[in-house]
């Protein structure tokens, strides 16, 4: 697979025709797919993957016009990349999260509520000790 840093020399044996297909699969990763990179390798190497097609045409001239092709919830599930506009929470994967969230929180607050109770009676039972040591 032809990646930005791939050499399109002609003395590997490519011919002309095939050096020239190298290197405008070479300039799409490089142009198109670079700013995955940073931001998601499997990202990037599908963007890679699309570049590497023979077909000038269906070859991504932009990011914009590679990330068409995926749904903004397929872009976030797959990927975790979100598109401008796209609330994550909107999806299934979100939906669920959030109310793993929301049950998180409540087995917290209870468990506060019972260390609360707990620590009042050892209170409550040291003070009573301490009453009975006096008199």
């Amino acid at each position: 697979m032809v990646r930005c840093n791939s050499k399109c020399n002609s003395f590997l044996g490519f011919g002309k025709k095939k050096q020239v297909i190298c290197l405008a699969k070479r300039d799409c990763a490089c142009n198109v797919c670079s700013s995955f990179l940073a931001i998601n390798y499997n990202l990037y190497e599908a963007c890679a993957a699309s570049c590497n097609t023979e077909d000038e045409l269906k070859r991504p001239k932009t990011k914009e016009q590679f990330l068409a092709q995926f749904t903004p919830e397929v872009l976030y599930s797959t990927y975790k990349y979100t598109v401008k506009g796209f609330d994550p929470l909107q999806t299934i994967e979100g939906k669920k999260n959030q109310e793993a969230q929301t049950r998180t929180d409540e087995q917290q607050a209870a468990q506060r509520k019972m260390m609360m109770f707990l620590g009042l009676l050892l209170a409550a039972i040291a003070l009573i000790a301490v009453i009975k040591k006096m008199s």
